[in-house]
């Protein structure tokens, strides 16, 4: 599965979680994207909820065209999902556009995002957002959501990207400081650097 499309179903995972009954999409999987084992180990979780994190579990690892059999299986039945999936897409295209194409923090944000992606600590980076009240809980569990630690950072930082807190990026800034003192040198290094 693409990255994009892996943080797609991250970036909903508790939405997915809720509101899709996965014997509403299996059908249309079955064999086009999950073999009959696979389905059988879907199926065999207890509940609702278990079922339906199987699924997604094993969606990401499928190919590169399992996001959009996904999408399409849920479109009959929950349309606002789809909606929702759509939304989340655009604004991930606009948190992984190019460093001109941004303004300000988020500029800044993207023009190291390779390197803090690489190196990033997740775990003492949430505390500190927490405690900084720049993410929830919410946030915290999607971006612990992720399978492998890099895409543990980029849910991190396109949250970060996103936050309706004006000061978001300074605190984020400041925890990589604090929590991460050698990685901090990406945000210096960027200051001198005359691409952006």
């Amino acid at each position: 599965m693409e990255p994009r499309d892996r943080e797609r179903l991250t970036l909903n995972y508790d939405l997915l979680i809720a509101r899709v009954n996965v014997d509403h999409v299996i059908l249309y999987l079955n064999r086009i994207v999950f073999s009959e084992i696979e389905c059988d180990r879907i199926h065999s979780a207890k509940t609702y909820e278990d079922r339906m994190k199987k699924l997604l579990e094993l969606l990401q690892k499928k190919g590169p065209h399992a996001y959009q059999h996904f999408r399409h299986a849920l479109l009959d039945r929950y349309s606002d999902v789809v909606k929702k999936l759509d939304e989340t897409s655009s604004r991930i295209l606009r948190l992984n556009s190019t460093p001109d194409d941004a303004k300000g923090a988020n500029a800044e944000l993207l023009a190291v995002r390779g390197s803090l992606i690489r190196n990033l600590e997740i775990n003492s980076i949430l505390e500190y957002l927490v405690v900084e009240d720049v993410f929830s809980e919410e946030d915290c569990h999607r971006v612990r959501a992720g399978l492998r630690q890099e895409d543990k950072a980029r849910l991190l930082l396109d949250t970060v990207a996103a936050s309706e807190d004006p000061d978001a990026y300074q605190k984020f800034k400041m925890a990589v400081m604090v929590c991460q003192p050698k990685l901090a040198s990406v945000f210096e290094n960027n200051l001198h650097s005359e691409d952006w």
